[in-house]
């Protein structure tokens, strides 16, 4: 039915065309495209690719198509699954920026994720989008909403599962990063193989020589609103900030055993301009390192864990106060090493609502929400 709702939505040049419509293909149809145009659109890996047999590959690293003929406003990609693939470029699964290119300018530009295998999968895997010629932007296929810069997943298109254990070496290729459009990093990764997923922890370097655990998401991407990613030529001050990720869960197979930590995922960076070296003193890069992480589970009942990170020995309390601000609970009132904590909160003896943590470490004070629901 998935596959008819969208074949009724495209515009009846399409049929008029009779093009085969070949399973995983990617389908772009221009709007508002006047009498004549000219424009290319080109698929750029930002990703790891794999093949037709899920095994990782170097190739299909980019693919593109002149669209310029006023009797076919209609550009066609094959996906690598593709059984009957005509002539048109091919691409593999892999996380694609999918740009709309005038004279040699990138006018627009959207990513679009198939990591994923086709274990499992039980509906065709074609998808469809459109390019509006006169305004320069892309639109989803109901040509309702623009997508610029937007983050598109198979798996959400189609309604079918999201499926990363038949990937060769996925968790050591998984992460990537890209700009959200707004210059801030925008990361993408899936499920870690096998395992039944809480939880993923950032891990972040910036000026420091380790990793530092930076924050927490029950979800499979992440934005750092906190850092810029640098575009163009070189600049003096500029550095590279370093990412990587690790999930939090169990093995499917084997439920009952406490949830731990799984390895580290491949690092991404970013450029990004940096203090300058005779400012980047230890008062800066601690001001950076002090983390606050939120509660995991939230909502919660009724225990969550609130983890934080110090980069100097200090002083650590950690308060709790509720909606009107009156403290119910005092967590840690003690000196502690650098380091990073994390503590069990017991809320049995509070009634359900909104609730405010605040550590307080040397100078440093942040203070994150958490809502106890029983």
């Amino acid at each position: 039915m998935k596959k008819l709702f969208l074949l009724i939505l495209l515009p009846t040049i399409i049929f008029a065309q009779k093009e085969p419509l070949h399973t995983g293909e990617l389908i772009i149809n221009l709007t508002n495209q006047g009498s004549s145009w000219n424009v290319t659109f080109t698929l750029t890996a930002i990703s790891a690719r794999w093949d037709e047999n899920d095994n990782l590959t170097e190739d299909y690293e980019t693919a593109s198509v002149n669209i310029h003929n006023p009797d076919a406003p209609v550009a066609y990609f094959d996906h690598i699954w593709t059984s009957t693939a005509g002539d048109n470029p091919i691409f593999a699964a892999g996380l694609y920026k999918v740009s709309a290119i005038e004279s040699g300018v990138e006018k627009a530009c959207f990513y679009m994720d198939w990591r994923t295998s086709t274990e499992g999968w039980t509906e065709s895997v074609d998808v469809y989008f459109k390019y509006d010629y006169s305004n320069k932007h892309f639109r989803n296929t109901a040509n309702t909403q623009i997508i610029d810069h937007s983050y598109q997943t198979l798996w959400n298109l189609t309604s079918n599962l999201l499926e990363t254990s038949g990937l060769e070496d996925y968790w050591d290729n998984c992460l990537a990063v890209f700009n959200n459009g707004d210059d801030h990093p925008k990361f993408a990764w899936g499920p870690y193989p096998g395992f039944s997923n809480n939880y993923y922890k950032i891990y972040k370097k910036k000026g420091t020589p380790n990793f530092v655990l930076y924050d927490s998401t029950t979800s499979t991407t992440y934005l750092d609103v906190n850092e810029e990613i640098l575009t163009g030529p070189p600049q003096a001050n500029e550095g590279h900030i370093y990412y990587k990720v690790t999930s939090v869960g169990y093995p499917t197979d084997n439920p009952l055993i406490p949830p731990y930590e799984s390895g580290y995922s491949n690092t991404v960076d970013i450029r990004s301009l940096m203090p300058p070296l005779e400012k980047q003193g230890i008062n800066s890069i601690v001001k950076n390192d002090y983390r606050l992480l939120q509660n995991y589970p939230n909502p919660f009942n009724p225990t969550t864990t609130i983890t934080f990170n110090i980069p100097l020995s200090e002083k650590v309390t950690i308060r709790v106060f509720d909606i009107l601000g009156s403290e119910v609970a005092t967590l840690i009132n003690e000196l502690k090493e650098a380091g990073t904590y994390s503590l069990d909160f017991d809320a049995k003896n509070l009634t359900s609502g909104i609730y405010f943590y605040q550590i307080q470490a040397g100078k440093y004070s942040e203070t994150r929400k958490l809502i106890l629901q029983k």
